[in-house]
Parts: structure tokens; sequence; C-alpha cells
């Protein structure tokens, strides 16, 4: 097969796209309709949607089935496949989920598929030249697919981040329609006054959280601050009327020599002003009766003492 300029250009494009490209991106390097089909039928291209043509032997993976999806015309990634573009805590790569116009037929089996407004474009960003819906649409897309948990989870990370509360809000407010869109699961959540306060350093606190606000107790208090004789020292979680402060014990933040020596260092300023610190690892959060019955127990017992 002879490589003429129209061929290396739509080599290189399709090089730099996952060994894809579709019918438009040809045309516009004049690699022509007759051309593409005959290339089909050599088995030099493969064709697994109407308009859309992988190079044969081009590496299978999750990036590259997304592209593929999205080279239709107006489609996107989206929903869980957006979530892990984007790398929000709890989405890891493997499903294949897009957005695509609504007057666009799509019954591919390798993919899920959800309608699209062409208005939306203003939600468009591109990850690793796919296009996928915005971090704001995503998070608002999410509760129509996952658990609320899971998209708490997106949602704290995303802040964690850098995400505008301004921007959120201002996506909800002209997203919001009836239906189950997500956009409801997103609202009740920024609107849930259990969340009020600082924002957890990771999702593992706000877990902690969950199972301690399920103890019938005072509303835990999360990153609580408390003045010692050398500053300030802050706890992941508190209850600052018996002075218990819970520290959740992740291998991230709290294993090594010197963390654990900062750690010792601050439960012993804490106790010196009569703060108890008990912490709780991953194991014990998944364990919500037992962790619930022993936060009550400590709690009673904080209680006494500083009456």
């Amino acid at each position: 097969m002879r490589v003429d300029d129209a061929m290396s250009a739509v080599l290189e494009l399709a090089a730099s796209q996952y060994g894809t490209f579709n019918r438009r991106q040809a045309a516009d390097r004049t690699f022509s309709a007759r051309r593409l089909r005959r290339a089909e039928l050599n088995g030099h291209l493969l064709r697994p949607l109407p308009d859309v043509f992988v190079l044969p032997g081009s590496p299978d993976s999750w990036r590259q089935r997304l592209m593929i999806q999205t080279l239709q015309g107006g489609a996107v990634a989206s929903h869980r496949a957006a979530a892990a573009l984007h790398g929000f805590d709890g989405f890891r790569p493997g499903t294949v989920e897009v957005c695509v116009p609504r007057n666009l037929e799509s019954n591919d089996r390798n993919a899920i598929v959800h309608g699209w407004r062409r208005s939306d474009e203003a939600d468009v960003v591109v990850i690793d030249g796919i296009r996928a819906t915005s971090v704001e649409r995503t998070l608002a897309q999410l509760g129509a697919v996952v658990e609320r948990r899971k998209v708490e989870q997106a949602l704290d990370g995303a802040l964690r981040d850098g995400l505008s509360p301004v921007a959120l809000e201002q996506t909800l407010e002209r997203l919001w329609r009836p239906g189950r869109t997500g956009v409801g699961t997103l609202r009740r959540l920024i609107d849930d006054p259990r969340r009020t306060g600082m924002l957890p350093d990771s999702w593992f606190e706000r877990l902690v959280q969950h199972v301690a606000n399920a103890a019938g107790l005072p509303p835990v208090v999360l990153q609580h601050e408390v003045r010692v004789a050398s500053g300030r020292r802050r706890l992941d979680l508190a209850y600052p009327d018996v002075k218990l402060g819970i520290e959740a014990h992740s291998r991230r933040f709290h294993f090594g020599p010197t963390r654990t020596e900062a750690d010792n260092i601050r439960d012993l300023e804490l106790a010196a002003i009569g703060w108890e610190v008990v912490y709780v690892t991953w194991g014990m959060a998944h364990e919500p009766v037992e962790l619930v019955r022993h936060l009550q127990a400590i709690y009673r017992a904080r209680s006494r003492l500083v009456s």
C-alpha cells in the first residue's frame, strides 16, 4: 500500500487518538470516502461504528473504546466514564459510558448510552484528547447511575481539588428539571445540614463521620482545631463538648516513623489539657454497628469525666 500525503495525515491523526479517527476528520485531510471503503475492504481499517474507523493492531484500551464512542457527532464521555477521566475519588477506568445527541441512533452494546442535547456543549471539556462532560456536569449526572455515597465521595474530592461551589451551583440551577437526572441527588447532598463545616481531608473521614452521626450523639465536628501549648492542633473529627477526638487512621496520613511521632506528640499535648484521642481504622469504619457501640460508650464515659 502506497502512503501518500493524505494517508500520512490520517495515520498521524489516528496515532494521536488511540488509533482511531472519524469520516469527517478523514475528509478534512482529503482522504475520500471511496478510499475509506477500499481500505476497509482490504482490511487496512476496521469500522466499529458507521462513521468511525480504527487501525488494526492498535492497542485495545478503555480510552480507545471511549474515543471510538466520542468520535460520533456530538457524543461525549459522561457519568462514570467522565468521573474516571476526571480522576474523581472512588471511580476507576473501565466503564464506557457516553451521552449522544438525542437524534443519533446508538444501539452499541459496547457502551452505556444516554441522551444528550447539543445545547449542552458549554458543559464539554477535553481530557486526554477525549471529549467529556465537565466536572460540574459529571457530578450532576452521577446520582442517576450510582448511589448517593459515591456521589458524595466524588463531590468531596472535587471540592478538595478546587471545584468552585459557585460554578457548581450555577450548573445545578441550569440543569434542574423533574425526573431521575442525578441533579436531585446532588442538590440534596449540598443542602444536607450534616455536611456543614470544614471539608474532610479524605473520604475515609467522611465515612467515619457518617458512622459517628448514626450513633445518636451530638453531631461530630470535622477538622476541629484545639489550642495547645505549642499552637493549634487539628483533629480529623471531634466531640468538643466532651473533649473527645477521633482520627481516621489511614496508611496515607498516619503511617511511617515521622507521622507516628507527630501524632504521638499531638496526642500528648491534647492529653495535657484533658482531651482523649481514639483511632478508627478502615476496617472498623466498615463495621458500623460495632463502631457505634464503642463511640457511644466512650462518649458516655467522657461525659462523666468532664461534667
